[in-house]
């Protein structure tokens, strides 16, 4: 085999799950790429749950699959496309995991350019050199996960629920910093400042919601 292809199934904890693994997998020897090759299909039910995989649940595993380790590739599902359900048509495990919409509904779930975004963000920069770094995030919650390039020349942080934080990195450097907004795929200027001479201090972002900060140091 070639890579490793695991799947955070189709629950609301798949963000744990693809983090445990893809943790896992980077540890084994020979060392060879990684990717969630199922992460939950957008609007599929959670295991005997009764509710439903969000487009934003959905959005924030594969942002979490690339940035824990599991940089390699992403794929993405819809629930009654997978199946090719038709309206009208039995569906053998709506007990499991909930009747699916026909699938040419399913065709235009909004999730797909999600997916989208996220492939042209890590095309604009090495995305094979990034490596799971959630402890250059200061006094991390865990509500931030991040990665960075072993010499730390690009650092990516995705942030699930708009706040500041510090981030590990010397003022000798300069970086171009930039918010990344994964529902429009639009760029802002973040704003940092370093203090104490210690760490950088990130503003949250200026639309309040989920972002994704690059950190590029410059040339």
């Amino acid at each position: 085999h070639q890579f490793h292809m695991i799947q955070s199934s189709h629950s609301r904890t798949s963000h744990e799950v693809i983090t445990n693994y893809a943790s896992k997998n980077r540890e084994l020897i020979p060392i060879k790429p990684v990717l969630n090759g199922e992460p939950p299909y957008e609007q599929i039910g959670y295991w005997n749950e009764g509710v439903r995989a969000e487009r934003s649940y959905v959005r924030y595993v594969a942002w979490i699959s690339i940035l824990a380790g599991a940089n390699a590739g992403i794929t993405y599902g819809a629930h009654g496309l997978w199946s090719w359900h038709r309206e009208g048509e039995v569906f053998a495990n709506e007990s499991m995991w909930m009747m699916p919409e026909d699938w040419r509904i399913a065709l235009r779930y909004e999730g797909a350019n999600d997916f989208i975004r996220l492939k042209k963000f890590f095309e604009s920069i090495p995305w094979w050199e990034l490596e799971p770094n959630n402890n250059i995030i200061l006094n991390n919650d865990g509500s931030i996960v991040a990665a960075s390039t072993p010499d730390q020349s690009i650092i990516v942080a995705y942030v699930r629920e708009a706040h500041s934080f510090d981030i590990d990195i010397p003022r000798c450097n300069k970086f171009d910093i930039q918010w990344f907004d994964p529902i429009s795929g639009k760029y802002e200027n973040a704003k940092a400042e370093h203090e104490d001479g210690t760490f950088l201090h990130i503003d949250q972002n200026f639309w309040n919601g989920e972002g994704v900060l690059l950190v590029c140091k410059s040339v």
